[in-house]
C-alpha cells in the first residue's frame, strides 16, 4: 500500500512540475548543468510606467519661419462697447422715406383687395370693383365693409367714366346700381 501512495505522489509531483514549466517544441531535453546558462525564457508582461522627470531648461529661440498664406484668421474676442454717441436730429429724408413706405404699403394693400374681385378698374387713387352681388342697399354696405371698402361715390368726371367702363365690362350697363349717397337722415336731401 505504501508503494501505491508513493507512485501516486510521484505522478502528482511530475504532473505539477510539468504544469509549472512551459513546454516548447525546441526545448524538450533535460535542464543544463549548474553554472551553465540555459536557454532564454519568455518575456513577461510589461511593467508600470515610471514617473516623469523634472523639466529641463528652456532652449534658445528658433529661427524665424517663412511667412504664411494671405488668409485672414478667425475673429478675435469682441472688445468692450464704446461710449454712446450724441443723438442726431431726424432728417427730412428719414421722415419722407417712412411716409413713402406707408403710402406704398397702403397702395399694395388696396391692390391686393381689388385683385380679389372678378372685375376691377383703377381710377386715380381708387379701385372700383364688382363681384356679381345683386342685393339691397343695406346688404351692399355690409358686403363692402366686410371687404374693407365702401360703396362707390364718384367725385369727378374721371371717376364717373371709370365707373361706367366697369359697369359695361361687368354687364351692368342696363341695370341700376347703388352709389354711396342716401336720403335716410332727411327725405329728399342727399
Amino acid at each position: 500500500m505504501a508503494a501505491l501512495y508513493l507512485g501516486v505522489l510521484l505522478l502528482i509531483q511530475c504532473g505539477l512540475l510539468n504544469a509549472a514549466e512551459p513546454q516548447s517544441s525546441q526545448n524538450l531535453n533535460c535542464p543544463a548543468l549548474a553554472g551553465v546558462p540555459g536557454t532564454p525564457g519568455h518575456n513577461g508582461v510589461p511593467g508600470r510606467d515610471g514617473r516623469d522627470g523634472k523639466d529641463g531648461a528652456i532652449g534658445p529661440k528658433g529661427e524665424k519661419g517663412e511667412p504664411g498664406m494671405d488668409v485672414q484668421g478667425p475673429p478675435g474676442k469682441a472688445g468692450p462697447p464704446g461710449p454712446q454717441g450724441v443723438r442726431g436730429h431726424p432728417g427730412s429724408d428719414t421722415m419722407s422715406l417712412k411716409s413713402e413706405i406707408q403710402q406704398l404699403t397702403a397702395k399694395m394693400t388696396m391692390m391686393e383687395k381689388a385683385s380679389g374681385f372678378n372685375t376691377f378698374r383703377r381710377v386715380g387713387q381708387k379701385y372700383y370693383t364688382y363681384d356679381g352681388l345683386l342685393d339691397s342697399f343695406d346688404q351692399g354696405i355690409k358686403f363692402c365693409k366686410a371687404a374693407c371698402g365702401t360703396i362707390v361715390l364718384p367725385k369727378d368726371d374721371a371717376e364717373i367714366q371709370g365707373l361706367l367702363r366697369l359697369s359695361v365690362a361687368s354687364g351692368l350697363s342696363g341695370k341700376k346700381v347703388f352709389i354711396g349717397v342716401t336720403d335716410r337722415k332727411r327725405e329728399g336731401q342727399f
